[in-house]
């Protein structure tokens, strides 16, 4: 079996019935809450991701922010009479995005808050909180939902979701490899499979939204002077599916 062959065969191999992808937001939560919390959900519909980053101003009470989809809200009903289970009522129920908070399809937010929870006053945290580089980045411009994970010490991964209409399901196909972040902000993506690494430039960035302020990180690609018909040539077509540009922003 020549290379191109095992390359397809574990493309096909990752590519699956998509679960829904929760975004486990636990910074105001125990350790055993989270657990229990975990351990409550359906690993067969959901799979969960824990993120520490601060919540949005406006979320001060349990709430899901989620992406509109064939099956969103049915897997969203689920959800909520899991969480009600182990003493998580669900107040708000978000379309689309929450003081700059959003998700792609098959994505969505989980903020929770313990009983004994008091929304402090509102500082200037958020201005002066620095985003990690080792976290989850949404493509804005890709074809597909698709979200790079760059985790630690140097590995990320690339999920894709695509939707199948036979199946009335996204599909999910997975890119792993290395990374490395040069002196000069330029984020490499290498794989096994590809000829060059791909390219992005890193660069913060501060934008008004309509219910306020921003701030964030971005990858933008770059192609370091290649043409496009020496680009097309250089990349495979798993690899130009997702030169794109990946961003994560937070609320200020």
């Amino acid at each position: 079996m020549n290379k191109l062959n095992i390359v397809l065969v574990l493309l096909l191999l990752t590519a699956c019935s998509a679960k829904t992808r929760i975004h486990f937001y636990t910074t105001h939560l125990s350790e055993d809450k989270v657990n229990e919390v975990i351990n409550a959900i359906d690993k067969d519909t959901f799979e969960v991701t824990l993120n520490s980053l601060p919540y949005p101003n406006d979320i001060n009470d349990n709430a899901i922010i989620y992406s509109p989809s064939t099956n969103s809200r049915e897997r969203l009903n689920v959800l909520m009479a899991v969480l009600s289970g182990v003493g998580f009522n669900i107040s708000t129920a978000s379309l689309i995005a929450a003081n700059n908070h959003s998700f792609t399809e098959n994505n969505l937010g989980l903020y929770l808050f313990p009983d004994d929870y008091v929304q402090p006053e509102l500082i200037s945290f958020h201005n002066t909180y620095t985003i990690p580089l080792v976290n989850e980045y949404g493509a804005t411009d890709c074809q597909h939902a698709t979200v790079l994970y760059l985790k630690e010490p140097d590995e990320y991964i690339i999920e894709i979701n695509k939707w199948d209409d036979e199946k009335e399901d996204y599909l999910q196909e997975y890119i792993e490899g290395k990374w490395t972040l040069d002196e000069d902000d330029i984020l490499y993506l290498h794989h096994t499979a590809w000829q060059k690494p791909l390219l992005f430039q890193k660069s913060n960035f501060r934008r008004n939204e309509i219910d306020g302020e921003s701030k964030g990180v971005k990858f933008t690609p770059i192609d370091k002077g290649l043409n496009s018909d020496v680009f097309s040539e250089t990349y495979s077509d798993e690899a130009k599916a997702v030169n794109c540009t990946f961003s994560i922003s937070l609320a200020l």
